[in-house]
């Protein structure tokens, strides 16, 4: 409420007027905003004024507002009066499809401000609403948002209120000096005791005390076994000897000793000898380029380098080097500890970050600073010597160093992970690592990392320190419940970690929590003054956590370290992190996103600036930016905009000049060309502004040649369709420009229809330049001669029905395995759907669309009866679709996740009866006022994973609708599913048919079982009980795949097939492998945009012997898929009657196995208004034995492994994936070798090791997977 004073003032500056009342409102609703989100630009919305008598419409107009630093409060009332009478002119005019249309996933207005008397109704209604009421001598404010938490509503109130307050006080002051209701900051520190020593006196403790005891086990010089070890007192020795060495030479107090090192045990070696020198350590990355080691060692200035011999020879001329296996290997039978130690304010180590300029900087850290953060972490922690810490990242990561001195502080063992541990192509093994280790601390890791494991798998660890990057809440739910589970914060400039909270589960994303004991973080704003709890502020470090600076750099220590107005003794510094926070009511610190242009990447820092420094020394190039954009589907890639004078260099000449000093992760994907890059008034680069990057032809290896021919130009327009390109050259190639194997069957059922000529797939692969499949087209159209010619194939149209609808194909052998199938198998062909559905939803228009989409497929208004003694298709003309509702609104949130979870399994397992229609289910759950999950479960037998994608475009587009009071803007369909199943029938006759069913006979005589060792004997009545295990490859991997795949003219789906043959290979013992995989059996244009299942399973068997190379394995494999593809059409029922196979009840005729790829998903569209999320279901059934099922997509391979619980254990399955995995790394690395040859890593019983499921199970079911 305003007082009288301010109410006076109010009406002062507003001379009495209403409309200016609601401006004032407006602007300092508009500035709090700003505040609480912390942008500079917002959107509110505000209601139709009343006229007289005349009622206005209900409506919400949008009030759009940049807020610069020069804006005055006079300025922003004055410009909140301008919008408020633009928009009380076009009042009338409905802004709620306006706004739909702008932004359709989600609302674009959440704030409303009205005033009594003055105001009409909102239409939307807002999320928050901040609703004035003038009485006779004050103004009374209140705000309503029922969906969100009480304190925070009550600060934003409090912060509008103030800001009106001090605006009408001082309405000619700047907005920025504008000050809210102060905060009297301390900080959020305490005070603690202050451990006495150094890190390297603490170690020397133990070393004395318990000198036998384990120090460094794991991966080492000292030994190759996983259970070898390092005592202290022979660390200590080592060490020791290394120092004397380093003291020869000079090393003591502030002297840099760089190390360039492999192996983790050398490192730790290395390092603790620095100190006992007294000088303070630089860690150098051996998989740096050399020219950012050599820039590094310039900048540092070490007195010595010590490395291993191998690494000698990356090093510049004339460095001085100490070789560690010439000093450290000879231990002396005793220690001399002379009577001098580090001062705690010498330096302990340099290590380096990103830095803006261009060029990395180093972060001098000083004893005093190191040994409070590990006494405090330790300490948190309960690390005595029973414990056994991990030690995981990279040397170079200021982590390590936790990691290191929370075991060798406290007496417990250091467990060195194998270096390529923290590489991602390795990460599988991390659970066999810490399990074999039985580590009981990790002592450092990022979220990514941590994802790869599950808790059951190392049951021995009971503290994780997990920072570097947002925690999510999954993880935290996963692994806090019974662990001390620690979400760690604090940049290199910090000492590691300054900030932690401990979370046990269930309470959302975790905060970074509070500071440490002898640490304190302010959050302030643009001039260094606290902000209420809740607005979004930079966050501050004070205290011993504030490390000296940047090494030599005074100019950029004094730009960050800055003077601390707070602190209680002259002299106190503060880091200014260039992070943004708000502080929650409970006082803990929520992570709100960057200040500054820095991002992460894998978890370390990069500064953008790093990236734009080499790009401006390329020859020709003025100016350049570089940012993280998304693209079309939301994956996150590096952007690099570029003034150049002259031709644009190539997109592959200019991620080579950067490859030579940056690490391929740091590589933009994108090259733009402007003219000038964007500036704002001030004359800065207005980011906002830069252009997205168009859909181009890259950078390719041949000249671009314009298409001459007609049917070049109809090919080309074709591929220009699928793969999103502008341009496609005549010599260019359709796997250079991004095509896969799925797309080649589109493309195919273009030409069929556009040029009225069917090739072969194979020919795509033969011929992958367009000017070469151009050829190959002409060829096929100049052989046509009437007396040659086979009957054309004619194309599916809708045609007279008969008295009885025959099912198709798949349909039949969908129908005779659902009658086959035990009782409690009834539901294995369901195909549970669930979404949530975030945003205001309109109940009625979602029944409605469903309505839309239910009249317009045929195929979701039919039953399966029997007609005689043939099963067939009975469609009803109308079928009604009901909404069932669960209101779960009133429970606590973990509570009404659990019962959702409850009824979406109880859904999926709720089976179908074929002969009652609906053979779907829709039940929505409400979870609050915004926040719906939305059931539909689905028979296979009307649909398939291409229809998931008809599906919801069409849900999408009537939503869009419907929700404005608008029919349908879909016109009926051409061609029903009925009339593919009757164009089927007729199609079996067709010669082609004939020739296909031929080539499967010769392919699969004397088919053999494939034989996968198991860990229970085959049930004789399966009940199809199965699970689902998931893993991630990562983009790295994958891009190295897919370049093995063009080199070997494959696709990167012959390449993962291939791959999983020799895994199945050396599993079973075989060397002729059978197995399935489907094809989506949408080959004609006209089938496209129709709901129903289509999918037909191809049986592919390959020859695995003769002990190939992987290469040759590779091109068996995509001969054998290419014939496949050539004969697609025979449907796989035939080829069982055919065939002939034993029938069994225990598992398919033909196959045990299946595999498929999946990179081709129509584009997924959410309502206006709405966001559409997957709602994560657990697969309880297997159709098979083994299916490996992998999905392409920005982030690299998601694999799926379906799997029988009849016959493997969820153990098995894991090891499986890891070998997997452990394949396609080698086959990379050593595509000519045997595939028998290629090294696997194997665990003690002779198996392979163990790995973790990184991710979990896809959320949506995969209806591409053939059946039985």
């Amino acid at each position: 409420m305003l007082d009288e004073r301010a109410t006076t003032l109010l009406r002062a500056v507003t001379s009495g007027a209403k409309l200016l009342e609601l401006a004032a409102l407006v602007a300092s609703t508009q500035l709090a905003l700003a505040r609480f989100a912390g942008t500079d630009k917002v959107i509110v919305g505000t209601p139709p004024r009343i006229d007289g008598e005349r009622r206005a419409i209900a409506n919400t107009i949008p009030l759009v507002q940049s807020l610069t630093a020069d804006l005055r409060f006079r300025d922003l009332l004055s410009a909140a009066r301008r919008s408020l009478l633009d928009g009380f002119a076009s009042q009338d005019e409905p802004c709620g499809p306006t706004l739909a249309e702008l932004s359709p996933s989600r609302a674009l207005i959440h704030v409303g401000v009205a005033l009594d008397g003055l105001s009409g109704d909102f239409e939307p209604r807002p999320e928050i609403i901040v609703h004035a009421t003038s009485e006779a001598e004050r103004v009374r404010i209140r705000v309503d948002a029922p969906s969100y938490a009480g304190a925070a509503v009550q600060a934003f109130g409090a912060l509008v209120v103030a800001l009106l307050d001090a605006g009408v006080t001082d309405h000619g002051r700047p907005l920025t000096e504008l000050p809210p209701a102060p905060r009297v900051d301390d900080g959020d520190g305490v005070t603690g005791p202050i451990p006495p020593g150094t890190v390297l006196s603490r170690f020397e403790h133990h070393a004395a005390l318990r000198p036998d005891a384990p120090a460094l086990a794991g991966t080492g010089s000292f030994g190759d076994g996983p259970r070898d070890s390092l005592s202290y007192g022979a660390l200590d020795r080592r060490a020791a000897a290394l120092a004397r060495a380093l003291e020869a030479r000079g090393v003591g107090p502030e002297v840099r000793v760089a190390l360039l090192l492999d192996d983790p045990a050398d490192q730790v070696i290395a390092l603790l000898a620095v100190l006992k020198a007294r000088g303070a350590y630089v860690p150098l990355d051996p998989d740096y380029p050399d020219a950012r080691l050599a820039k590094t060692l310039a900048d540092a200035r070490p007195l010595v380098t010590i490395v291993e011999p191998q690494q000698c020879s990356r090093l510049p001329p004339d460095t001085p080097t100490l070789v560690i296996h010439d000093h450290a290997s000879a231990e002396p039978p005793t220690v001399e500890r002379p009577d001098r130690s580090a001062d705690l304010d010498h330096l302990a180590y340099v290590i380096y970050t990103s830095g803006s300029t261009g060029a990395p900087r180093g972060v001098a850290v000083t004893h005093r600073g190191l040994a409070n953060a590990i006494h405090q972490f330790a300490e948190g922690a309960g690390i005595d010597a029973r414990d056994r810490v991990s030690r995981i990242c990279s040397f170079c990561f200021d982590a390590s160093v936790l990691e290191t001195f929370l075991a060798l502080t406290r007496g417990a063992a250091l467990c060195l992970a194998p270096r390529h541990a923290w590489r991602r192509a390795a990460r599988p093994g991390l659970a066999s690592f810490l399990r074999e280790q039985e580590v009981s601390v990790i002592g450092a890791i990022t979220p990514a990392v941590l994802a790869l494991v599950e808790p059951e798998q190392v049951p021995a660890v009971r503290v994780i320190h997990v920072g570097a990057a947002r925690c999510s809440a999954e993880l935290a739910d996963r692994w806090g419940p019974g662990r001390r589970f620690v979400n760690c914060y604090g940049p290199t400039e910090a000492t590691i970690d300054c900030m932690a909270h401990v979370a046990p589960g269930g309470e959302g994303p975790p905060p970074i929590g509070a500071p440490i004991a002898n640490a304190r973080v302010h959050v302030l704003d643009e001039h260094m003054r606290p902000v209420p709890d809740g607005v979004v502020g930079e966050l501050y470090v004070g205290g011993l956590a504030v490390t000296r600076g940047y090494d030599r750099l005074p100019r950029d220590t004094a730009l960050s370290f800055v003077p601390d107005p707070f602190s209680p003794t002259p002299g106190g510094r503060l880091y200014k992190t260039g992070d943004r926070g708000r502080r929650r009511p409970a006082g803990v610190i929520e992570f709100c996103g960057r200040v500054d242009r820095q991002i992460k990447l894998d978890g370390v820092r990069v500064e953008l600036g790093e990236i734009e420094a080499p790009l401006r020394r390329y020859p020709g190039v003025r100016d350049v930016v570089v940012e993280l954009r998304g693209d079309d589907s939301g994956a996150a890639r590096l952007v690099a905009w570029l003034v150049v004078d002259g031709p644009m260099p190539s997109t592959t000449v200019l991620r080579e000049h950067l490859a030579v000093g940056l690490p391929n992760s740091m590589l933009p994907s994108v090259f733009v060309q402007l003219d000038q890059l964007p500036l704002t008034a001030n004359g800065k680069i207005d980011r906002a502004a830069l252009p997205e990057p168009e859909p181009e032809r890259p950078a390719l290896a041949v000249a671009f040649a314009e298409p001459q021919t007609e049917v070049e130009r109809v090919i080309a327009a074709s591929w220009k369709t699928i793969l999103g390109v502008e341009q496609v050259g005549l010599h260019d190639s359709f796997f250079d420009l991004g095509g896969r194997s799925l797309q080649v069957t589109q493309v195919m059922s273009k030409l069929a229809k556009t040029l009225h000529v069917e090739l072969p797939l194979g020919t795509m692969f033969e011929q992958p330049s367009l000017a070469g499949l151009a050829a190959a087209v002409e060829a096929a159209l100049a052989e046509r001669r009437p007396d040659h010619a086979q009957p054309e194939r004619p194309a599916p149209t809708a045609s007279a029905r008969p008295a009885v609808l025959p099912l198709s194909s798949p349909q039949r052998r969908l129908w005779l395995m659902h009658h086959v199938l035990p009782p409690g198998a009834a539901a294995l062909y369901n195909g549970p759907v669930p979404v949530r559905l975030r945003g205001p939803l309109d109940r009625d228009a979602l029944v409605a669309s469903f309505r839309d989409i239910v009249a317009r497929h045929e195929i979701l208004r039919t039953a399966f009866r029997m007609v005689g003694d043939e099963p067939a298709q009975v469609i009803l003309d109308a079928l009604p679709v009901e909404l069932p509702v669960v209101d779960l609104s009133g429970l606590d949130e973990p509570t009404r996740l659990a019962r959702t979870e409850q009824l979406a399994d109880a859904e999926a397992q709720r089976p179908f009866d074929l002969e009652q229609p609906p053979l779907w289910r829709l039940r929505l759950v409400i979870l609050g006022p915004r926040d719906h999950v939305l059931l539909l479960n689905i028979h296979h037998i009307l649909f398939d994973g291409w229809s998931a994608g008809v599906l919801r475009h069409e849900l999408a587009r009537n939503y869009a609708a419907r929700s404005r009071g608008e029919p349908s803007p879909l016109a009926p369909l051409p061609l029903q599913y009925a009339d593919f199943a009757l164009w089927q029938q007729r199609e079996l006759d067709h010669p082609r048919i004939e020739a296909q069913l031929r080539y499967w006979q010769r392919q699969l005589a004397e088919l053999p079982e494939l034989r996968l060792p198991t860990d229970r004997p085959r049930p004789d009545q399966p009940s199809y009980r199965g699970a689902i295990e998931a893993f991630r490859v990562e983009p790295e991997l994958r891009d190295a795949l897919f370049a093995l795949s063009r080199e070997a003219e494959a696709t990167l789906f012959m390449t993962l097939l291939a791959a999983f043959v020799a895994l199945l290979t050396r599993y079973s013992d075989q060397d002729d492998i059978v197995l399935s995989s489907p094809v989506a059996n949408r080959n004609r244009a006209e089938l496209e945009p129709l709901i129903g299942f289509f999918v037909n399973s191809l049986v592919l068997r390959v020859d695995s012997s003769g002990t190939p190379s992987f290469r040759e394995l590779l091109t068996r494999v995509r001969q054998v898929t290419l014939d496949a593809y050539d004969h697609q059409d025979a449907p796989f029922e035939r080829l069982v009657e055919l065939l002939r196979p034993e029938r069994r009840t225990t598992h398919n005729p033909l196959f045990r196995a299946a595999f498929s790829v999946q990179n081709t998903v129509l584009e997924p569209e959410s309502p206006p208004g709405l966001t559409i999320s997957p709602w994560q279901t657990h697969s309880r059934t297997a159709k098979f034995d083994l299916v490996l099922a992998l999905t392409d997509d920005e982030e690299g391979l998601l694999g799926d492994v379906e799997y029988s619980c009849e016959l493997f254990d969820r153990a098995t399955i894991l090891t499986m994936i890891g070998l997997y995995h452990q394949l396609l790394a080698a086959i990379v690395e050593h595509p000519d070798r045997r595939v028998l040859d290629l090294q696997l890593d194997l665990g003690q019983d002779g198996g392979p090791s163990r790995a973790a499921a990184p991710t979990p199970p896809r959320a949506s079911f995969d209806f591409s997977q053939g059946t039985p």
